[in-house]
């Protein structure tokens, strides 16, 4: 979600329904046959014979296209002016809808968090973006699709109005200062900000912190292969073996037909597969983080292998996330607890998906410590 200036103190941003306004699509093509009949394009004859009444087949068209055109075309639009001291959120579809206006001087918080929308068969996650008074009073920016889209607006909100920012994302309340906003952990120290000392490590520590030659690596585990895992994948094989059951019992020894074969085994083993391939990929995924040469470097091993590189000057939170909110997460099941989460404005990582709490903490605490210290580099 991004600002555009437009004129002397004044920032303006849209947002839409992103993927799911494509839903529209389907109900907007479904009313152009009624539509088209209702102008005379095309004639519509009754059971009993003749014309269908045009005004009918307009009536049953414009719910059709209403909600095509509502799912396509809707846009929210919010318009800081500074000059004036107001906040303006508009809704249109084609046409302006409506406008709320509040003064921005009845605001002390930016605020994101997030928000769990279910449905009768499904749900999706959202990371609303708020503007806050002191009484509890809340103004809905946005409803952004991802954590650090919202982190990333809450905070310009913050620095262009000065005000503070308060990230419930976690669980867990996290309040930073209009000062300590755009500030890296580094920046913080120097500025005089106190970093207490993790202490020692916790007993049976999973994961392996060394330093040698001014580079810090920590090694996470994977979760490999438990019993959890390993059951899960053998009950995923059921609905392949179905597959093969509902062949011999309908067909026999009798040969299929190519395109009906297909078929079967894919219906059987795609959901195998996804099932097998998500197991493999929580058994094998473990994390080797590098902080030197200026730089925090995580590097993700297993199925998916990546590499994502984070300036050391740029981090401005580490954390560890509220356990409640992951205590319905798969890694939790396998006996993981809430990961160390390293956060800048352009980037988010999570470090530790295997380990324990008293674990998550003592590592987040050594990174704060090394990312707020002088420039580490490397020999």
């Amino acid at each position: 979600m991004r600002f555009r200036p437009l004129g002397r103190g004044c920032h303006v941003a849209t947002d839409n329904l992103g993927v799911a306004r494509f839903f529209g699509v389907p109900f907007a093509l479904a009313s152009l046959m009624p539509l088209s009949g209702a102008l005379g394009l095309v004639e519509f004859q009754m059971e009993g014979g003749g014309e269908a009444p045009r005004v009918f087949l307009f009536l049953f068209a414009l719910p059709f296209l209403g909600i095509g055109l509502g799912l396509l075309c809707w846009r929210r639009e919010v318009r800081i002016d500074l000059s004036r001291g107001v906040v303006t959120r508009t809704s249109r579809v084609l046409v302006r809808l409506g406008a709320t206006q509040r003064p921005l001087e009845r605001f002390v918080v930016a605020a994101h968090g997030k928000r769990v929308i279910r449905g009768s068969k499904s749900s999706r996650t959202v990371y609303p973006v708020t503007l806050e008074t002191d009484g509890g009073g809340a103004f809905e920016l946005f409803q952004c699709r991802d954590r650090a889209t919202a982190r990333r607006t809450a905070e310009w909100c913050a620095c262009t109005a000065e005000l503070a920012v308060v990230d419930r994302t976690d669980g867990a309340e996290r309040r930073r200062e209009f000062a300590d906003l755009d500030t890296s952990l580094r920046d913080r120290r120097e500025r005089g900000d106190a970093h207490r000392d993790p202490g020692p490590p916790p007993s049976n520590m999973k994961s392996k912190l060394e330093a040698r030659d001014g580079t810090i690596t920590i090694a996470t585990p994977a979760h490999g292969f438990q019993a959890l895992i390993v059951i899960g994948m053998a009950f995923a094989t059921g609905p392949f073996w179905l597959a093969l059951l509902f062949r011999h019992v309908a067909v026999g020894d009798e040969p299929m037909e190519p395109a009906f074969a297909a078929g079967l085994y894919a219906i059987g083993g795609a959901p195998t597969l996804a099932i097998v391939v998500t197991l493999l990929f929580h058994a094998l995924r473990r994390v080797t983080v590098q902080l030197g040469d200026g730089a925090l470097r995580v590097r993700e091993h297993g199925l998916r292998p990546r590499l994502v590189v984070m300036p050391a000057d740029e981090v401005e939170e580490v954390l560890t996330a509220d356990v409640g909110d992951r205590a319905m997460r798969f890694d939790s099941l396998l006996g993981g607890g809430p990961p160390v989460t390293v956060l800048s404005d352009r980037a988010q990582i999570a470090i530790g998906h295997t380990l324990k709490r008293a674990e998550s903490d003592y590592l987040a605490e050594v990174l704060r410590g090394a990312l707020s210290a002088e420039p580490v580099s490397g020999r």
